[in-house]
């Protein structure tokens, strides 16, 4: 599937070069614009949309200057960035609405009439909305930061650092399926067709519901959490049902699954910047912490992966977290904090564990 990239289609059609080419009056453009086309591959779909909208709207005399239309896409543009909020499905509609009505109450301020052939612009609706069920949207929050996400059938995801969420502009009529890289947050509308999310583990089918899933790359153990309402997970042996305060987990090595009754706060607690880790081998602590923070760490000695540690962390700063590490642990942290070039260019913060010798506490 493509993706449909909606800041380059608002580019294109704001664009007075792109307008006259498409409505056939700079013919010496052909070449030009083939060109982009061909070199841009993976936008071509967008660039056919955006090249369709443009064609859609039929203009009659008094003639509108090119001047005037790019203005008029520029106020719809100001429409969209209104709606940030929005999904990206919604805010695409919402924008289509806005369009019209941008356009029209333009165009008669200029006492000038757009005239549109009605069975055009239905057949241009049909197409996109065609088109979307085919496109893909990506939404990643990369090292370090957080992403809340609106889907287009009114459901909720909120991603943790270093994930990534794909799903489709606008869901297919049988089901809504979104794909995980990473963990996140979900608060699912009910529905009468079912919400699948794919990760690196079991699908995991659900109900109307509230609950995480961890599924990063580098993670042998892919974890669901349901707080509330019913999930059920797609194995070798059929459905298996979650419930409330249940939590399973799922082992990729040995591809074996297990499902616990557990409190599922530690499990959530990172929206609330919150880090809570129950016998916790160090060496895991040190990945969650690589990602919310977006520092390299590097642990020297690897026998310390085993360390298991109790804590809960809250507002405590990255230097704060290692120095309370060193205090309850065999080890020695040194912290290079990541900095600007001056080409400006950012250099990543770097984290090097050594073991402590001179402390005797056992593994």
């Amino acid at each position: 599937m493509d993706f449909f990239n909606q800041e380059l289609f608002q580019q294109l059609i704001a664009d007075l070069r792109f307008i006259q080419w498409a409505r056939g009056r700079v013919v010496e453009d052909e070449n030009y614009w083939n060109n982009w086309k061909i070199y841009h591959p993976e936008d071509a779909g967008t660039f056919d949309e955006a090249l369709a909208m443009v064609q859609d709207l039929t203009m009659r005399e008094p003639e509108i200057s090119d001047e005037e239309i790019r203005y008029l896409w520029s106020q719809v543009d100001n429409r969209i960035k209104e709606k940030e909020n929005l999904t990206q499905r919604r805010s695409f509609f919402i924008w289509m609405k806005a369009a019209a009505a941008c356009l029209i109450l333009g165009l008669l301020s200029y006492t000038v009439w757009l005239t549109i052939d009605n069975s055009r612009i239905k057949s241009s609706y049909a197409h996109i909305s065609d088109h979307l069920n085919n496109q893909m949207v990506s939404v990643q929050a990369p090292m370090g930061t957080r992403a809340e996400v609106d889907l287009p059938d009114g459901s909720k995801v909120w991603l943790n650092a270093g994930s990534r969420l794909s799903y489709p502009a606008l869901f297919q009529n049988n089901e809504r399926r979104v794909h995980l890289d990473g963990e996140g947050f979900f608060k699912v509308q009910k529905g009468k067709v079912p919400f699948i999310v794919e990760n690196a583990g079991p699908e995991v089918k659900v109900y109307g519901t509230s609950f995480n899933v961890n599924a990063y790359v580098n993670e042998n153990l892919v974890t669901v959490a349901l707080i509330e309402g019913k999930v059920s997970l797609k194995t070798d042996e059929g459905e298996q049902f979650l419930k409330p305060d249940q939590v399973s987990y799922f082992d990729k090595t040995k591809k074996t699954l297990a499902i616990k009754d557990e409190q599922p706060d530690r499990f959530v607690c990172w929206r609330d910047g919150k880090f809570i880790f129950r016998n916790t081998p160090i060496d895991a602590i040190l990945r969650i912490l690589q990602r919310e923070y977006n520092v390299s760490i590097d642990m020297k000695d690897p026998s310390l992966g085993s360390y298991r540690y109790n804590a809960t962390f809250q507002y405590e700063n990255l230097e704060q977290i290692l120095q309370l590490l060193e205090f309850s642990a065999p080890i020695k942290c040194e912290y290079i904090k990541g900095r600007f070039m001056e080409n400006g260019s950012y250099v990543t913060g770097q984290v090097h564990i050594y073991l402590n010798k001179q402390r005797n506490l056992k593994l």
